[in-house]
């Protein structure tokens, strides 16, 4: 597929959304799009490229909103807007951002006429960097703790507003979180895709976490310069367990971003957030079962759970029908797998559950690689700069 961008316009601005639908419809922390020229073509010829190779997707609450992702790999990689079902108001406000910064014919669409305009994913791009440009946040309350905006204050120094709703509301502080959030928390986290099809139930680590054995992951030794006798763990040291929230309560469990190319073209964003959670501790919500999530064998597997398979041994499952990025996990150690915390239930403890998670700060894992390095070094300073 290909797109295409006025080059006077470059680089263009656009935000990172936070809102719930963006974040539990890719399992990402946040997400971002681009409006293009026209419509999405073919590769090699001036033709429409064919979207029936994609899924589409609907979100119930977007009206005239269409997003197509990848039904192999999940990658999201198409928003279509049809503003004549939108409304001026939301083209002002909702997925347009900043009305100021919009087209001359995307401005006369939103004030009444009928048409559709095209945004492709920023991390479905080759190359974003030089060619969008994220300059503010939007839906940050939708996150009730600040989610990823906390950790991506400013990009190459340049302040990111944190507008609380749509472009122009209120501004959200750093370290906010909001009063409908309870310090105690209760026995199980809920996470849940989109539109449903994908759901279940996290419990604190147990007796069982303990018992697993894992070589050490790239977020704490990246693998390019840790010698493997070093990243097998011989020492067999629980990585993934970490110390309580605050003295009294439960163990958490480690989680951090990552940068790898594979996450990148897997999701559409350049920053995938995981999770390292025992399995046994990872537990189905529905068809009455109260057993550890099944990945392996398929009759025993979740319903709607799709599995893509990035290398021999290293697979990744998402939700067929929203595309939304759920599970990843290596048959090098199958009872730990990786969780996408964008599908997190935010009602229970925020969008990062720093109750249940301890954000690794000190480095974005295979950051030596990243494709978009201005945006990934905004990052890994934003978490040592937010957790001391």
């Amino acid at each position: 597929m290909r797109v295409v961008f006025k080059t006077e316009s470059l680089p263009i601005g656009t935000y990172l959304c936070h809102c719930n639908s963006c974040r539990h419809n890719t399992g990402q922390m946040a997400f971002y799009s681009v409006q293009i020229v026209d419509v999405p073509l073919q590769a090699d010829q001036e033709k429409p490229f064919n979207l029936e190779l994609f899924q589409a997707y609907c979100p119930p609450e977007s009206k005239g909103v269409t997003k197509y992702f990848c039904p192999v790999c999940s990658c999201h990689m198409l928003l279509g807007i049809d503003l004549s079902k939108l409304g001026k108001v939301d083209a002002g406000e909702g997925y347009l951002g900043d009305p100021h910064q919009l087209g001359s014919e995307v401005k006369q669409r939103a004030d009444g006429d009928k048409g559709v305009i095209w945004h492709v994913a920023g991390g479905a791009l080759n190359r974003s960097e030089g060619i969008v440009k994220p300059t503010y946040h939007l839906h940050v309350a939708s996150t009730l703790d600040g989610g990823m905006a906390d950790a991506l204050p400013a990009i190459e120094g340049v302040e990111l507003p944190r507008y609380s709703e749509g472009y122009g509301s209120a501004l959200v502080p750093l370290k906010w979180r909001s009063p409908e959030l309870k310090e105690e928390q209760p026995e199980e986290l809920h996470m849940y895709c989109h539109c449903g099809t994908i759901t279940a139930k996290i419990s604190p680590p147990g007796v069982l976490a303990t018992k697993i054995q894992a070589p050490w992951c790239d977020l704490l030794y990246p693998s390019d310069v840790t010698r493997l006798a070093k990243r097998r763990n011989i020492g067999d040291v629980k990585w993934w367990l970490r110390p309580p929230h605050k003295p009294g309560g439960h163990q958490r469990y480690l989680s951090g971003y990552c940068a790898c190319t594979q996450c990148r073209a897997s999701s559409g964003f350049e920053f995938q957030p995981w999770g390292f959670v025992a399995r046994a501790h990872v537990r189905e919500s529905v068809r009455g079962k109260d057993e550890p999530v099944e990945l392996f064998h398929q009759d025993m597997r979740p319903p709607g759970l799709r599995q893509y398979v990035l290398s021999p041994g290293r697979y990744r499952e998402f939700c067929a029908k929203c595309g939304a990025t759920a599970f990843w996990w290596t048959a090098g150690r199958p009872d730990l797998i990786d969780i996408s915390m964008g599908l997190l239930d935010q009602r229970t403890d925020g969008s990062r559950a720093e109750h249940w998670f301890q954000w690794y700060k000190d480095r974005v894992s295979f950051s030596e690689k990243a494709k978009s390095p201005v945006l990934t070094r905004a990052l890994a300073d934003g978490l040592k700069a937010f957790y001391p």
